[in-house]
């Protein structure tokens, strides 16, 4: 039995442990509230001009009224578009699958360049190194817009990316979970805002974590025997 603490199966050989007949668990839910919690700090503060970066300089915004569009509503991308229309956001969401219970409360399904297009904020909810901005979407985003990469790896192309954020007025956030190569790539060009903290790592999720972990060996201990 091998039971994540976690939930990106990215370094996991799910066909291997399949094969030797291994049970797996992982836990898809523990941290979303934390990590959509660290990115609005993180929007707050560009917005409001408090951490040495100004959406626009010389001017506080409110979130409020502006447009955040999520590539991926899945649990991330949930609590994410949860907290966005708290704020009274104007919120758009590209899918693969639409989720017509986030729609009748008021989030946007449109195709992803339209998304794209009309976003103040993108936040990028995909799974962990899949590819979802290329040359095309990167064009596609709107001037002086934030990109926000609430997912691990990298989830675009990276010359694309360098070439948009060459564009005065443009922004991106990241933590730890892009990884440490990506924090040494990216921490260093203007206007990009990269903690070294990993946004879902807090007591409260950790402990959920542990939780559901013992939960899970507790499910399969019991089937085992």
């Amino acid at each position: 039995y091998i039971g994540l603490c976690g939930t990106s199966t990215h370094n996991i050989d799910l066909e291997e442990i399949k094969k030797r007949g291994i049970q797996f668990s992982n836990i898809v839910w523990a941290d979303k509230k934390a990590v959509a919690e660290f990115y609005f700090m993180q929007l707050v503060s560009l917005f409001r001009g408090s951490h040495g970066y100004a959406w626009k300089d010389g001017e506080a915004h409110e979130l409020a009224h502006k447009t955040i569009g999520i590539i991926g509503l899945g649990h991330v991308g949930q609590a994410i578009a949860n907290l966005a229309l708290a704020y009274g956001m104007k919120t758009l969401y590209y899918s693969l699958n639409r989720k017509q219970d986030w729609e009748d409360r008021g989030v946007s399904y449109l195709y992803k360049s339209k998304v794209l297009q009309q976003s103040d904020i993108v936040v990028l909810c995909s799974p962990t190194n899949i590819e979802v901005l290329g040359p095309k979407d990167f064009n596609d985003m709107k001037a002086r817009s934030v990109l926000v990469q609430a997912c691990g790896g990298s989830p675009f192309d990276k010359p694309s990316f360098y070439e948009w954020m060459d564009q005065n007025g443009n922004f991106s956030i990241f933590e730890m979970s892009a990884n440490e190569q990506n924090y040494h790539l990216y921490k260093d060009i203007p206007r990009v805002i990269f903690s070294n903290q990993v946004a879902g790592d807090t007591y409260e999720s950790n402990s959920r974590r542990g939780d559901r972990a013992l939960a899970n060996l507790e499910v399969y201990l019991a089937n085992s025997f």
